[in-house]
């Protein structure tokens, strides 16, 4: 039985190495595979040239990262993943392991072939003659004998022996065929069986009966092929996905910077921008006592306070017009990002 390789990348110094491990032993016992795995030092001479390109900590599964990250040609640095609930942190999370583990299963490759090898019964049956005519029987039994075989009129059971293998066939097709690629597969096989069955046993049509067959074998390879990582049956993928949705989110945000001398007209500003920012703004008040703070005023032509700048561009208001709301949601503050 094949083994899913398991390998854990770390640096002697990474903080988060504890941790890592511990979800990893989680994420083993939640899928009962045995708790083995190998781990390299990043710095070890004796380790393999491709963990440098990971940061730290790193767990492949089968040679692929458990985030699908890709290596570069030396990473030093420390790994970042997300959470559940979208926060970032220094380990893997446990469903995100289990995951991993669950997609790159050599089981699955072999419940693939499995299916694939329930049709040769099918297509064995389909190819076998009926010995309707007693004549023929001898020419049968001498090219049989001739390889050391008796001779069995199988005729009567070649009908139930079809509709059994075809059953397994069609059983294939629909056992957890939400998982793979729905129930169209099924659908289309079903179809085919009939074509076949009928094509041999009612009208001795050799044509309807291998178009059936054909597409029998054709809709068998069609559920067998391994479903895309974008899939809504990987679990991973999904999970993936919505965390990076969430992180976008929360790094898609309109900087809104407002240069005060700690007047009154300037709080008036910060209580207008605070009344019109929305969840999509991030506010910092920048005051102009601060000799830091004044040359970088300088430097973006602001001559006169308050001023709003919003993602580094100057509000036309701030232009020595006084800020006006029109100006600032032009900009689009208060517009979600």
């Amino acid at each position: 039985m094949a083994m899913t390789k398991i390998e854990f990348i770390y640096d002697h110094d990474c903080p988060n190495i504890q941790s890592a491990r511990t979800n990893l032993i989680r994420a083993l016992q939640e899928v009962g595979l045995p708790k083995k795995w190998t781990e390299w030092e990043r710095n070890d001479p004796k380790a393999p040239d491709y963990v440098r390109g990971y940061g730290s900590p790193t767990i492949l599964v089968n040679g692929k990262d458990i985030n699908n990250y890709s290596p570069t040609d030396e990473s030093n640095s420390c790994r970042v993943y997300v959470d559940k609930d979208g926060r970032m942190q220094g380990v893997p999370v446990v469903e995100f392991i289990v995951s991993a583990f669950n997609e790159n299963s050599p089981q699955k490759s072999k419940g693939s072939i499995a299916r694939l090898m329930a049709l040769l019964p099918v297509i064995g049956a389909a190819v076998l003659p009926k010995l309707t005519c007693p004549a023929c029987w001898p020419a049968y039994a001498a090219i049989l004998g001739y390889f050391g075989i008796s001779f069995v009129n199988y005729t009567h059971y070649l009908l139930p022996m079809t509709f059994a293998f075809v059953g397994l066939i069609l059983f294939s097709l629909v056992f957890r065929a939400s998982t793979r690629h729905g129930y169209i597969p099924f659908i289309v096989g079903f179809v085919a069986s009939i074509a076949l069955i009928i094509g041999k046993f009612s009208f001795d049509s050799e044509i309807t009966m291998y178009v059936g067959l054909s597409i029998l074998i054709a809709s068998s390879i069609w559920n067998a092929w391994p479903t895309k990582n974008k899939d809504s049956n990987c679990p991973s993928c999904e999970l993936v996905d919505s965390l990076n949705q969430k992180q976008e989110k929360k790094m898609t945000k309109r900087k809104i910077e407002i240069f005060s001398a700690g007047c009154a007209v300037c709080q008036e500003t910060i209580d207008l921008v605070n009344k019109i920012a929305c969840s999509s703004c991030e506010l910092e008040i920048l005051d102009m006592q601060d000799n830091q703070v004044a040359r970088r005023a300088k430097d973006l032509g602001i001559n006169s306070v308050p001023a709003v700048i919003v993602d580094g561009k100057l509000a036309d208001c701030c232009a020595g017009k006084g800020v006006k709301e029109s100006s600032l949601r032009a900009l689009g503050i208060g517009t979600p990002a």
